[in-house]
This record gives structure tokens, sequence and C-alpha cells, in this order.
């Protein structure tokens, strides 16, 4: 802990990537000169120097636990000249060990296991000048009160009762320079207190007791611009009283005080002004007392005060809202006494003021309830005197208030709570007088009240110390999905919610999504404080098989009955088109073919397609003859197939028709597209013998006068045709 150095948000994006990185050794190589660890100058120290770093001027700043140096007193930081010799003059003395370095032009980052260093608090972290060894200091040093503080970038927003801040006169409100201190150009000036403010893009919201405010006439409340310091025309115009808190959601803006009458409707302390016309909205909550502190969470409105009714709904001190109706919640922690501060993290309501129970439970002015049930936690620092003011900052409640002992510690008026124990930590400012508001950015705590010493040095009602840590619990990383895919999958790993982050990759998001092959990693940052690496989530990327290609065991074009067998490559495992998941598959169909290999779960693109071309062969043929299919020798027939195909006839004949002159049987087949026909059904070719030439017989002499005759006869057993046309066997002649 330290009066914090601020030059570091001014350098850094993040002090605590900062803090990271300085502790690991990492990305700041970009920033200056990095501690080299280990590095062990010769033999000129008493004990172990744990780093080194180049002073860019032919010097070396080195670390360690050593207590001397070339024999003179130097506790565990020194300055090498170019020469090698001990710089007599810089010496700024840390009371514990140093373990990393860093140089950024005349500064020098020093973490540690140190409070001191140059004579000031500084806990474990401090930017000192190269050249005279001083801490830098952030110091406004108001002459009054610092009620509010809020942080936007590297400006600082305070309000309270001084009149001089940051080296200037600031009635009542200031900005100034998260880096130097100083009050910047913008003025509102208010005319008395300002107790709340709140930050809303260009605007700023400040509430209070006052009737000016940014050259106008306002009171209690009134928006000013962030640039000119001006109010604008928004004016809700409360009636009387005080405004004690201000919040913002959206284009609402909710105030709580002590007022009957704002935005031009009668509200009893607690309403909801429209941001843009200043009117106030329908929403009415009208609690009986009035509004000490608001906080939203969602759609839900917390309210702490003096007031026994609010919502509709008897509610001692605190209630939560319904944004929308403007009715109470069912729930109630029924406190017995006033309440100053609330803070909402997660599902717990964190809770300040002078009440001795809340939630169920007795609590001495500080408790933790839960959202859901309005009942206490176990959570109980049990502070002997007045909370007043609470902050949250990842896993550390920092509380300011009136007490000398919290969270099981000797404390004044400020401490750092764990937010799972209670107990307090090692961090202990140690304020003189009552610390009544805080606000944590970054690494660094804002506190304004009323003291004039905090962390050892005189800071008059407003400081700037280094923010404590409580080392995050290694994280777990949980995936979207398997971790083992294919070149073009992804998956997304996740950290823990709440927490920044340093992933192995550098990425700095709570999630990442990963396409690539590696062992990923992840450290959790809270204030500065680094967590131990994660287990490391292993991703594998299976690159796909090539594109296969399909080998044909025979031509891929036949006749129905015919098959082709088709093979892809050998060793994967596989996916036709058919479905079918073997190296090879038999074809009897035709159609286009595709395979695609798998190995390692990862898919090959689809193959080219093997087309299969199947055939229907010719119907069965039938022969047409071109006559009788039965003749006598010598004669013959024409036998023809239907046209449009080439032929194949059991003579072996290859034409359409054949004369056919000789007795058999004779078929054809029709062949078309290479597939040839069923054989044709037999047409029967009949050549029959002629007799042998007959020899007439007489029956008596073949010479005889007119009036006698005689009898011609053919041999039997025929059929006969005469030259007379008789068909007898025998003729009877009677004339020549």
């Amino acid at each position: 802990m330290k009066i914090f150095a601020v030059l570091l948000i001014a350098l850094f994006t993040s002090f605590a990537t900062f803090a990271v990185d300085l502790r690991t050794n990492y990305a700041a190589k970009a920033m200056g000169s990095l501690s080299q660890p280990n590095s062990q100058p010769e033999n000129i120290t008493d004990g172990q120097v744990k780093v080194t770093v180049p002073d860019g001027q032919g010097g070396r700043f080195i670390g360690g636990e050593f207590t001397s140096v070339f024999g003179v007193k130097r506790n565990h930081l020194a300055h090498l000249l170019a020469d090698n010799t001990l710089d007599p003059a810089w010496n700024p003395n840390p009371d514990g060990m140093v373990d990393s370095l860093v140089v950024n032009g005349n500064s020098l980052y020093v973490l540690g296991k140190f409070n001191i260093i140059a004579g000031q608090y500084r806990h474990g972290m401090a930017n000192l000048n190269t050249t005279n060894a001083q801490v830098k200091p952030w110091n406004p040093n108001a002459n009054d009160i610092v009620r509010t503080i809020v942080v936007t970038g590297n400006i600082i927003y305070v309000g309270g009762d001084f009149t001089y801040i940051g080296g200037a006169t600031r009635n009542k409100i200031a900005a100034l320079d998260a880096t130097t201190g100083l009050a910047t150009p913008w003025n509102p000036a208010a005319s008395h207190t300002v107790n709340t403010i709140a930050v809303n893009g260009t605007k700023l919201y400040a509430g209070g007791t006052y009737v000016s405010i940014g050259g106008a006439t306002r009171t209690n409340i009134a928006a000013v611009d962030t640039g000119t310091g001006q109010a604008t025309n928004w004016n809700p115009n409360p009636d009387v009283g005080v405004v004690n808190s201000i919040a913002v959601s959206g284009n609402t803006v909710y105030i709580g005080g002590y007022f009957h009458q704002i935005g031009g409707a009668l509200r009893q302390h607690l309403a909801a002004v429209d941001a843009t016309t200043g009117l106030a909205t329908n929403w009415n909550p009208s609690p009986s007392g009035y509004v000490n502190t608001i906080a939203v969470s969602g759609k839900t409105i917390y309210a702490g005060g003096i007031f026994t009714s609010i919502g509709g709904s008897m509610r001692s001190y605190i209630a939560a809202i319904d944004s929308s109706t403007g009715l109470a919640t069912n729930w109630n922690p029924s406190v017995n006494n006033t309440v100053d501060a609330i803070a909402v993290h997660g599902n717990t309501v964190y809770v300040a003021g002078p009440f001795s129970a809340i939630g169920g439970a007795m609590r001495t002015t500080l408790a933790a309830l839960s959202a859901s049930s309005g009942l206490a936690t176990s959570w109980n620092p049990n502070p002997d005197f007045a909370a007043r003011a609470i902050a949250i900052s990842g896993n550390l409640v920092y509380v300011g208030g009136d007490f000398t002992n919290i969270g099981g510690a000797m404390r004044s008026k400020i401490a750092a709570l764990d937010a799972n124990t209670g107990l307090a930590t090692s961090w202990n400012p140690n304020a003189n007088n009552t610390a009544s508001t805080i606000a944590v950015h970054v690494n660094t705590v804002y506190v304004g009240g009323s003291f004039n010493k905090i962390a050892g040095q005189t800071r008059n009602y407003i400081g700037a110390i280094e923010a404590d840590c409580i080392t995050p619990a290694t994280p777990t990383i949980s995936s979207s999905g398997p971790t083992t895919f294919c070149t073009g999958g992804s998956v997304t790993l996740t950290a823990a919610a709440g927490f920044t982050y340093l992933w192995s990759n550098n990425a700095s998001t709570q999630s990442i999504n990963v396409s690539t092959a590696g062992n990923y990693t992840v450290r959790t940052i809270a204030n500065g404080c680094t967590s131990a690496i994660s287990a490391a989530t292993v991703v594998t990327v299976n690159t796909p098989p090539t594109t296969p290609t399909i080998n044909a065991s025979g031509p891929t074009t036949f006749c129905s009955g015919g098959s082709v067998t088709l093979t892809a490559p050998a060793g994967f495992s596989y996916l036709w088109s058919t479905t079918e998941t073997s190296q090879s598959i038999n074809v009897t169909a035709g159609g286009s073919y595709t395979v695609r290999t798998i190995a390692n779960g990862c898919t090959s693109a689809t193959s080219a397609a093997t087309v299969v071309t199947v055939n229907t062969p010719p119907t069965t043929p039938t022969i047409n003859a071109g006559g009788p299919t039965t003749f006598c020798t010598g004669g013959s027939v024409t036998l023809s197939a239907p046209a449009g195909f080439t032929y194949l006839w059991s003579t072996t004949e290859t034409s359409q028709s054949i004369n056919v002159t000789a007795g058999g049987s004779y078929t054809v087949r029709t062949i078309s597209n290479g597939c040839t026909s069923a054989v044709s059904a037999p047409t029967v070719v009949t050549v029959n013998t002629p007799p042998t030439t007959p020899t007439i017989t007489a029956g008596g002499p073949t010479t005889f006068c007119s009036g006698g005759s005689v009898t011609l006869t053919a041999p039997a057993g025929f059929t006969y045709l005469w030259s007379t046309n008789e068909t007898g066997q025998s003729i009877n002649v009677t004339a020549g």
C-alpha cells in the first residue's frame, strides 16, 4: 500500500495489467527496460541480486535481498553508474526485498516485499524518480472535507465542503488530474456543499445543499457539462432540504435525499427524473423519511436512510424497490437503525450505517445481505465504530468510517476486507480521522473525508492509495464444446467472471475463441494481483484427409446384370454416397458415386464422382421370314431381324437379314450399346430333296391305230403331275 504514483494510470491502460506484466516479465518490453531475473553482478553485493535493468545511461539498477553493495550499505535496491561504481546519491532504502524493476523514462517501477521506500509508505509497489530516488506523490491537498469521489478515465471528480483543492480555488466541486493531482480548468463552483456525484457521458450530476452551480441557479441538484463546467438546462428544482445520493440508469436519474417536490411533481425524498427533461416520472415509492443512499442493480433500486415505510410497504431503513412499479419487493432485511451506504456486488448487498441488527442477525454498522432473501450472510467484519462508505473491487470490500478495529484487526478509519471471510487484509493506510467516501479505479483507492494524514503522509481530506489485493484462486477453464476438432472448427474457452484476464495467447477477454492447436492457460487479475496459471486446456486440431480418388476394378459402363467394384484409398474410415462404409463397394446400378475418407474424426472433401452407366439389353428379337421356310433344294428364304441394332445370327452372320437355302433352325441376337439381347425364338427352315426322275411304264404298245389306247404308269409312292395335267399314277392315252 502507498500513496499512489498516478503516473502509472497515464502510462498504462490498466495498472492491473501493468502489475501482472511487471511481476512475470511480460509485455513491459514495449514500455521501457524490463528487469532480467536472477542476474548476479560480479560479487558486488552481500546477498542475492534478483533483478537488474539498464538505466539508459550505460549503468543499471539492481534489486534483490542484499544489504550492501561494494561494502556500502544499500538495502535491496541500488544504482550502478556506467563505470560500474555505486551511485552515492541514489538510495531509496526499501525495507524489504525487491524482485522486479521496470524503467520507463525517468520512472523506475519497483515491486517487492517492502512497506517503506524512499521514506514513504508503499506496500510492495512504488514509482521512483531515476534521478533522485524520490517517490512521486499525488496530493490534491484540499482545505476541507471531501464527501464524494468519482473516477472517470484520467479525471477524478470530487465534491464536498472545500474551497481549495489541487492547487486552485474550487468551491465544493472539482476535477483533478489523476496523474498530477492538480485541479483541471473545469470549475462549476457550487455555492454550498456537494454530497454526491454521478457521471453519465458528458453530464455530471451533482447533489447537495447549494443554490447555484455551473453559473446558474440550481437548488441542490444540477447537471453540469463535463467539458465546460456550465450547468445544462436540466433542472428538477427540488423544493427544500438536501440531495444525498444520485444514481443514473439509462435515461433515468434516481435522486434520494430530503425533499417533498422535485421534477415538477410531489415526490417525497426519493424520485426518478427523466435525464433529458428533468421531469419526474410516474415512479413514486414515497418513503416516510429521508434517503441517504441509492444503488441500482438491474431492475431493482436499493434505498437506505431513515424511513419506516416505502413503496407501499412497511420497510425499516432499507428497501428494494421495483424500477417499473415503484413498489417495494418482498426483500426486507429489517434493519434497526439508519443506513448510510449500500453497494451491490453479484448476489450480495453490502450495507453500512449505525445499526446493530439487520437481516435477522446481529451486525454492528456493517453487513452483507443476500440479494435474494434479505438475510445476513456469515460475513461479519464487526467494526467497533460506524462504517460510512463502501467500495467493492474484485474480491475486496473497501470500507471507510470512524472505526479503529474491523475484520479482526486494528484498522483506523479505513480497511480492505476479504469479500469471503470478512477479515481485514494487511492493507492499512491508517487514516487519522473519518474516511467518508471511497472510489476504486484500477489499482488505486481514492479516499475522501475529514483526515489530514493517511498512509503515513500528510494528505488533507483526500488521498490516493495503492489498492490492496487478494490473489485470486487458480482459475479453471471451461470449454464450449470438444477441444479436439478438425481444421476450420473452433472452441470457446472461458474463465470465471469478475476479473481481468491474461491468456497464454495474450488475449485479455473473459472468453477466447480458439481455432489453432496448442496448450491454453489463463491467469485472472484483481486489483493488480494475479492468480496462479490455470491448468492447460489442450486444443487439438486435426487435418482432414486429402480428397480421395476412386479406383474402378473395370469398365464403369456395362449392361444390366454386370457390376464394377469401386475402391477408395486404404487406411481410413469411409462414407460413400450410397451410405456404405467399407473401403470398396460393388456397384450394379447406374449413378454418380462419391466417397469421403475419415481420419481422427475429420472428414475429407468429397471425391470426384465416378459415373457408372448400366445399359439395358434390347428386347428379344423376332425373326421375320420373307417367304415359306419349307422349300425344295435350290429354293431359299430371307430371314430378317428388327431394324436399328447390330446382329449376331446363329449362322455368325451380322447383317439385319440373311438368305437361307439350307434347312435348319435359325436364331438371332440384337446388340445395342454393347448389350446383347436374349436369343430369338428359332425359325426352322426345311429344304426338301426332289424325287429321282421317274420312268414311265407303258401298259402296251405306244404305237397304235386310231381308236386304240395305252396306259402309262409312273412309279408308285408319289403324287404326280403329268404333262396332260393329270395327277393320277397312271393315265390312259388314246391319241398322240
